[in-house]
């Protein structure tokens, strides 16, 4: 997790460190049992209720063996299958609510175990819906949201919650806006939905860019926060049908009531100017607001944009010289942008 203190060793007595030899020993005898246990019922094709339980009780000390996961996705398949006919939904329905809740514990202390957030979704897409209507679906993915708000409060800038955030809105836009194959926010950019749906999956994206704006606010150097910003705010421009000139001024002023692009930046900049992380956000969010403003945005505000990536770049280029292929990469992709917007 970001910003969390190691423990230092040094100054710890021998006997200490025995003990803690002698426990971590211990363990791994136990976890050893544990794996030849899993793996013997894998290998005899064991589909009950103990093999369940044998991989509950492998992936409680190691979430991240894969394999067993897939194997447990197998066993509840089977006893789903095994159920009788009119208890099916019921027995789905306790065996995958046991699995969500052990997720939602493993993730308190793995919060960026990949295995843990597939299995979820797996989980979730596998509940039946007690009465197949649009309510029940949306209500499963808001009550999802509020898991995933719980997870980024934890660790803010976790990339696995953020994926899994955007997973969990495209699955309750889905159900507020069904028959969509364009996935959201993608289809908000569609002539072809009804004004109803369309102003219910806009108010949602409306939602999301605020909710990207108050990690910004607290963390300048949230670069998922900016990216998910940066793949919403043109969808959300379509959706309202602006013109060019009124999406410039969009970016510029801030005029439609949402925070202005170039203000927020400038914020950012002056608030944690030494950050390299945050440097490293404004610059990619830049770079990404250049392509979205092309051709609309006026000369000297294109060139007010390059002189400052250009003093950002530079400053990165000082203090992280490993990368400096990488940061003239970046520098060359801006000039690219500025100059295709003056050819134009």
């Amino acid at each position: 997790m970001h910003n969390v203190r190691r423990v230092p060793t040094s100054g710890v007595s021998q006997s200490v460190l025995e003990n803690r030899k002698e426990q971590e020993k211990q363990q791994l005898a136990i976890y050893k049992d544990l794996e030849n246990t899993f793996l013997e019922k894998r290998r005899q094709n064991e589909f009950t209720t103990g093999a369940l339980e044998s991989t509950t009780a492998l992936l409680t000390l190691n979430p991240e063996y894969y394999s067993a996961w897939n194997f447990r996705r197998e066993v509840l398949q089977h006893l789903f299958r095994q159920a009788d006919e009119n208890e099916q939904d019921s027995v789905r329905m306790q065996l995958l609510a046991e699995d969500i809740t052990m997720t939602q514990q493993s993730m308190r202390t793995h919060p960026k175990v990949y295995w843990l957030w597939n299995h979820r979704r797996w989980c979730l897409h596998a509940l039946p819906n007690p009465d197949n209507s649009l309510e029940s679906g949306q209500k499963k993915w808001r009550k999802e949201l509020a898991l995933v708000d719980m997870m980024l409060d934890m660790d803010p800038r976790n990339f696995m919650g953020w994926n899994y955030r955007r997973f969990v809105i495209a699955e309750l836009a889905a159900a507020m806006v069904p028959g969509q194959s364009t996935p959201f926010p993608v289809f908000l950019s569609k002539d072809s939905l009804k004004s109803e749906e369309k102003q219910n999956a806009l108010q949602l994206a409306q939602d999301e860019l605020q909710y990207t704006l108050r990690k910004i606010e607290s963390n300048f150097s949230n670069f998922s926060a900016w990216h998910y910003r940066s793949k919403l705010l043109p969808r959300v421009w379509d959706a309202k049908q602006l013109s060019e000139s009124d999406r410039g001024k969009e970016r510029d002023q801030g005029r439609l009531k949402t925070y202005a692009e170039f203000e927020l930046l400038q914020q950012a900049m002056y608030t944690d100017p030494n950050d390299q992380r945050c440097l490293q956000s404004l610059v990619e969010y830049k770079r990404r607001l250049l392509s979205l403003a092309n051709p609309s945005l006026e000369k000297n505000k294109r060139e007010e944009l390059a002189k400052e990536m250009d003093s950002h770049l530079s400053r990165l280029i000082n203090t992280d010289p490993l990368r400096r292929s990488r940061y003239e990469e970046l520098r060359q992709s801006y000039m690219t942008l500025i100059d295709g917007s003056e050819a134009k």
